[in-house]
């Protein structure tokens, strides 16, 4: 089928929104933050995650500044790159995002409320938490995101996390 002619989204995006799927905010449309990870985690089980990122970071780039680093306009696109960061499980991009969003978002110009690595882990894992979606989502950061939510710290190194360390911590035997 080829199309001819000038192709409109708006009758989509109208029953998109009318559904409660996608979200107009600040001008743009998204997918209703309810539903993202469900969708998130159909693309990992499919193998499609890759692919849909490619597509999503070439049709809706993100601002570049002059030291290379990301500029997030507001708190949903550092959430999007620190999700692709977590489910590719590198940690370090993760890092990245939060320090890059607090540094010159958060207490910049915007005067957002900062962004604390291990509640971004909290907020994907838990939004909705699914059981069944820990198969496929990283373990060394969800174990480190839940030993810092219980501690009330910052998200720990890897090497706080071994299973031994891991339940004397959560116990308390370990300052």
């Amino acid at each position: 089928m080829q199309l001819v002619g000038p192709v409109s989204l708006s009758p989509v995006l109208d029953f998109l929104l009318k559904k409660g799927v996608m979200l107009a905010v600040d001008k743009r449309f998204r997918l209703n933050p309810l539903l993202c990870e469900l969708v998130v985690r159909e693309l990992l089980r499919n193998g499609d995650f890759e692919r849909v990122v490619d597509i999503v970071q070439r049709v809706i780039p993100l601002e570049k500044r002059y030291s290379h680093y990301q500029l997030y306009r507001n708190r949903e696109e550092a959430l999007r790159e620190a999700r692709i960061a977590f489910y590719r499980n590198d940690e370090k991009a993760l890092q990245l995002v939060v320090q890059v969003y607090n540094q010159f978002t958060a207490v910049g110009w915007r005067r957002d409320e900062q962004l604390m690595a291990h509640e971004v882990v909290e907020e994907i894992v838990g939004n909705p938490f699914d059981l069944a979606a820990f198969e496929y989502e990283p373990r060394s950061l969800l174990l480190r995101s839940l030993a810092a939510h219980l501690t009330d710290q910052p998200l720990l190194p890897k090497a706080m996390v071994e299973k031994a360390d891991l339940i004397r911590l959560i116990q308390g035997d370990v300052a």
